[in-house]
């Protein structure tokens, strides 16, 4: 997030949250930024875009993380 407040609110939300979803477009992924909301391991649902690398997609699943990509069939849709 680009602003220190908002990062403290999300972050107090999602220690509240029974389930956390974390919605990021490829392009979000290995940049850098002013400050970490939650590291990947802190979320349930990690929801992005086709644009996805594949190491991403192996730090999600080696963290547990259970990754949505948009326009993709999941593993319950038939």
């Amino acid at each position: 997030t680009t602003n220190l407040f908002e990062g403290q609110i999300k972050q107090a939300m999602m220690k509240s949250a029974n389930q956390t979803y974390m919605l990021a477009d490829s392009s979000k992924f290995h940049q850098t930024y002013l400050g970490v909301v939650a590291p990947i391991d802190g979320v349930d649902y990690l929801i992005t875009d086709s644009g996805v690398d594949e190491e991403s997609i192996a730090q999600a699943e080696e963290a547990g993380v259970h990754l949505i990509v948009a326009g993709q069939p999941q593993d319950n849709e038939a």
